[in-house]
């Protein structure tokens, strides 16, 4: 396939883009593992990886340092082969064919050369989801392959890269284990005759009784009194003293004075009784593999019929371009905790991104928890967990997030003066375009949030401003391949020698940003390249120049992206 025009006067065109995703084709067979290159094929790789480089700095220096046709050419020349020398250097193979399906699809290549300074992993990353995925769902949900393998590219080394079956989805049992504390023939220990207790008592309550449970005996001095002459009487040197109601389960104020101490040993008293019985998880579940989440994201957003009627949810597509998707490949919880949401929501209708406000005895959360300790399927620190104790902002926005997250929906928590709320990425209906999106927001504006999940862009992944967030989606909305192409021009500024980044590299950045303004690693480096009251003031008008000729409706020419640009050239001005 030809390579298409990236230069500022002739940028790519959306639908020929699309086009060109849609006619690409994943490779139909699954070959053998190839072979590793021997030791001089290897050294044959490297040597060519460096002819590459030159070229492509000779070919950067005959362009005026400015991101062509040409140059792009022989950027993705020296990505394909510093790629292939890195593998044989690592002892790692992957099949030809595979390779050249990633250099003849414009979108794969362009993402796998650009997104990472190491390719290498993003490429065993991503061979690994195709033999894990299948072919066909491989296919399909591409975009959202290469959001994982770019998130996870660190664990390229350690991808399983042999041929094999795809994985089926498997949702994990219940990891507990329930221990019969009455066996005969055993020494009964001292958690043994902890839940003997609670088992073997009743109380009533307006559903009528029930048996005990630790958040009782801990708010019940009565109870407190028997639970301690019932352990005497059985040999054990264990007693708890709360105070009579000094907490309950609703509780909303904090614990101080005499009983706290109390409180406290009481609860890991019987949270670990709870634990070695097998009837509280000890932690949460693992998180799965890559493959795994893709896998169960994937079922979701197939199951058509099971969300007719249900709470309606921010609509954005696994099929949508992968940096609108990497929220999803971040911060993966259990598939067990995710398959609660979703069942709740299919079955029952649910989508729960609020519990119960709990006051300040959030800010303490050993009392939170002990103020309504029982057995519990799921572990501290998980969404069922959270709708039984209630919390206060931070709970419910990772309460939201999750619950966004397990529905496909790329979500995160955002945190902003004395509050937490919930950022997301949602698609148009109408327009097709992307938005990152607020929600609970109470103290401030995109401005003054700054979203937890780190920016998956660039080499140093942080955390960032909510509007770095935001120009992605805006990035998407003025062209897929555009950004891409600008991704290839700033890999391209970090990898020039630092003799020509000072004396040419604000060239490279601004034919970058020519191509997508939105580019907010584009936008930073041209700030902190600008030395000079000239040189800033160069940059401010090209980039000024670069968003005045946006005309997509869906992508701001004023607002806080460019005053955030402004901002900075002027505070680095006031430094100098």
């Amino acid at each position: 396939m030809a390579l298409l025009p990236v230069c500022a006067a002739s940028m790519r065109p959306d639908d020929v883009f699309d086009d060109a995703l849609e006619s690409a084709e994943v490779p139909r067979t699954q070959a053998a593992a190839p072979e590793v290159p021997s030791s001089a094929a290897t050294v044959a790789l490297a040597a060519k990886a460096a002819a590459c480089r030159e070229s492509l700095f000779k070919a950067t220096s005959g362009a005026l340092y400015c991101f062509t046709p040409a140059v792009r050419a022989a950027y993705l020349d020296y990505a394909r082969a510093k790629t292939r020398a890195d593998l044989a250097s690592a002892d790692k193979a992957i099949p030809e064919e595979f390779l050249r399906w990633i250099d003849r699809t414009p979108d794969v290549a362009g993402s796998v050369y650009s997104a990472r300074v190491n390719c290498a992993n993003v490429v065993m990353m991503l061979y690994a989801l195709r033999l894990d995925l299948g072919q066909e769902c491989f296919e399909k949900y591409r975009q959202l392959a290469l959001a994982m393998a770019i998130i996870h590219a660190e664990q390229g080394t350690q991808a399983n890269l042999a041929p094999r079956a795809p994985i089926r989805l498997t949702i994990p049992a219940c990891p507990l284990k329930p221990v019969n504390t009455k066996e005969l023939g055993r020494t009964l220990d001292v958690n043994d005759h902890i839940i003997n207790f609670l088992n073997g008592n009743e109380i009533s309550d307006a559903k009528g009784k029930r048996t005990l449970i630790a958040a009782d005996v801990m708010a019940n001095q009565g109870l407190q009194e028997a639970f301690n002459n019932y352990m005497k009487s059985n040999g054990c040197n264990v007693s708890v003293n709360c105070g009579d109601n000094s907490i309950d389960s609703k509780r909303k104020s904090r614990v101080t004075g005499p009983d706290a101490n109390g409180i406290l040993s009481a609860f890991k008293l019987f949270r670990a009784a709870y634990v070695a019985k097998g009837l509280l998880p000890e932690k949460p579940d693992p998180s799965p593999s890559p493959a795994a989440n893709c896998r169960f994201l994937i079922r979701n957003a197939e199951c058509a019929t099971s969300v007719k009627g249900n709470p309606k949810l921010p609509n954005c597509p696994l099929t949508a371009p992968w940096p609108v998707l990497t929220f999803l490949a971040r911060d993966m919880r259990s598939l067990r905790e995710q398959d609660e949401i979703w069942q709740r929501y299919c079955a029952k209708g649910e989508l729960r991104t609020y519990a119960e406000y709990a006051g300040e005895i959030a800010q303490q959360p050993d009392f939170l928890a002990a103020r309504r300790l029982c057995p519990f399927p799921f572990a501290y620190n998980t969404v069922p967990m959270m709708l039984k104790d209630g919390g206060v902002c931070g709970t419910m926005a990772m309460l939201a997030t999750r619950t966004y997250k397990a529905l496909g929906v790329p979500a995160s928590t955002a945190g902003q003066p004395g509050h937490c709320a919930l950022v997301y990425f949602a698609q148009d209906a109408k327009t097709g375009s992307y938005q990152c999106k607020g929600s609970q927001f109470m103290r401030a504006g995109p401005k003054d949030t700054s979203v937890l999940t780190p920016w998956n862009f660039g080499e140093k992944i942080e955390r960032k401003k909510m509007v770095y967030h935001q120009s992605i989606a805006w990035a998407v909305n003025h062209g897929f391949g555009a950004f891409i192409d600008s991704m290839m021009a700033w890999q391209l500024f970090c990898l020039l020698p630092e003799a020509d980044r000072r004396d040419h590299g604000m060239k490279l950045l601004e034919s970058g940003l020519a191509l997508n303004p939105y580019n907010f690693l584009l936008a930073d480096a041209g700030v902190a390249a600008a030395v000079t009251p000239e040189e800033k003031s160069r940059f401010e008008k090209s980039f000024a120049a670069a968003l005045g000729s946006v005309t997509r409706p869906d992508c701001p020419k004023t607002g806080l992206y460019p005053d955030t640009i402004y901002g900075r050239l002027k505070k680095s001005l006031k430094l100098k």
